[in-house]
């Protein structure tokens, strides 16, 4: 079944590529041209390419001014260019990776003015979104991290390693950004003691067996980025580390589930004072209730 991507009233990077599209077709926006804005101008454009497109035998949907994979893939063959996204998605040990770097606009959060920044990278930093942010890759887009990791198990390489992203507080200057899909919870559950979250709505959701699954992919890919710039794979950070208004992130199963796993393969720590991890700011170190090997007892203790 298609997907709908853009409409009327739509904004972003996607419309921006479906108008230059029209624009090398030969349709006219001569008003606003390649905005990124899906207006009234856009609309009649992409009218007059969906009739023309079925006219030609290329493209089998509606005539409705809904631009998704049907359209898409029609206007691809007329200009003779490759599907859309055919380079761009790859099936690892049944893991689909979708690799969208370098094709959607950078987050606030990111410093492009910085130049590429793989000379600083040094690790990653672990995050989980906090609340459940679905299947579909376009919801990734605007969040400030690099890669993302649905709980179905699909990663998405939002944006390019080597770009600065305000992700993780201090450690985003020499990290990567990783976020998990779900809301975390604080400690394991215990008897009598209430599950502790960042954001209640809905309750937490467990890191899936997809997402681990995931994880093993997404680490060969970052060791082999890493090798490819004579980069060593040193830290694995927690987002807890560094601000104290984020001390449920990535939450005790991503901890022990996909950060140790990870740590015990490379050699990587979270920081350089054994396993409760450096911190900065306000970040609180690790505790045995993620890692039971940290000598740290409290939850909350800095």
């Amino acid at each position: 079944m298609a997907r709908t991507w853009i409409g009327l009233g739509d904004r972003g990077p996607g419309v921006r590529r479906w108008q230059e599209l029209l624009l090398k077709a030969g349709y006219e926006l001569p008003d606003w041209g390649a905005d990124g804005g899906f207006g009234n101008e856009t609309r009649d454009a992409t009218i007059k390419a969906q009739t023309d497109l079925k006219a030609a035998g290329l493209y089998t949907g509606r005539i409705d001014c809904k631009v998704g994979d049907l359209t898409l893939e029609a206007m691809h063959k007329h200009l003779g260019l490759k599907s859309p996204g055919s380079d761009r998605v790859k099936v690892i040990d049944g893991v689909e990776v979708h690799d969208c770097r370098g094709h959607v606009d950078l987050p606030s959060g990111a410093r492009p003015q910085w130049g590429d920044q793989w000379y600083r990278r040094r690790g990653v930093v672990m995050h989980r979104t906090s609340v459940r942010m679905g299947e579909r890759p376009e919801r990734y887009y605007s969040m400030n991290a690099h890669i993302a990791v649905t709980l179905q198990g699909r990663i998405f390489l939002i944006h390019p390693w080597g770009t600065h992203i305000w992700h993780g507080h201090r450690p985003s200057i020499w990290t990567i950004g990783i976020e998990f899909d779900g809301n975390p919870e604080g400690w394991p559950p215990e008897p009598g003691k209430k599950s502790y979250y960042w954001k209640p709505g809905g309750g937490p959701d467990p890191i899936t067996d997809a997402q681990v699954k995931a994880g093993d992919v997404l680490l060969r890919l970052l060791l082999d980025e890493f090798q490819a710039h004579d980069r060593a794979f040193r830290y694995i950070y927690a987002h807890r580390q560094s601000s104290n208004m984020r001390e449920t992130d990535p939450g005790w199963e991503a901890w022990r589930k996909i950060a140790i796993p990870w740590m015990e393969r490379t050699g990587a720590t979270p920081g350089d004072i054994g396993r409760q991890g450096t911190t900065f700011g306000s970040g609180y170190h690790i505790p045995q209730s993620w890692d039971p090997s940290s000598p740290v007892k409290g939850f909350r203790v800095s």
